[in-house]
């Protein structure tokens, strides 16, 4: 699952079928967790928030892309479609000061020494 758009007020759009699971538990509970990952050895980010699942098809136009006709057949018009959108209440960040490959050197030679060598940075966002 992709993120559509991360607008002005920091809240988070995704596109997604009116008969998944992930809908279908979002109408019984919408407290969400996303957890994102910028690459294979760092930035790492995790979000709570609450979401709203809607048939607006005014986002719909506006997310749509052709690429999405994979999921949606129906193309922009496909009535399975829906709106999701999270509304950031805390989070969490972390990653590495130097960038992949200093972290990973960092780390072969802290195994060698048998000492930690700690290159990340962390902190909570403000929302």
């Amino acid at each position: 699952m992709a993120v559509q758009k991360v607008d002005d007020d920091g809240n988070i759009w995704f596109l997604m079928a009116s008969d998944s699971t992930t809908v279908q538990q979002l109408e019984t509970d919408p407290t969400v967790q996303l957890l994102c990952q910028g690459s294979h050895h760092s930035d790492f980010l995790s979000i709570y928030g609450t979401a709203t699942v809607s048939s607006d098809r005014g986002k719909i136009k506006e997310f749509w892309e052709p690429i999405l006709k994979t999921w949606f057949t129906g193309g922009e018009d496909d009535p399975r479609i829906r709106v999701t959108k999270i509304v950031p209440e805390k989070g969490y960040y972390w990653d590495t000061k130097h960038g992949g490959f200093v972290a990973f050197a960092q780390q072969m030679i802290g195994a060698a020494l048998g000492k930690t060598m700690d290159d990340s940075i962390e902190g909570t966002l403000k929302v």
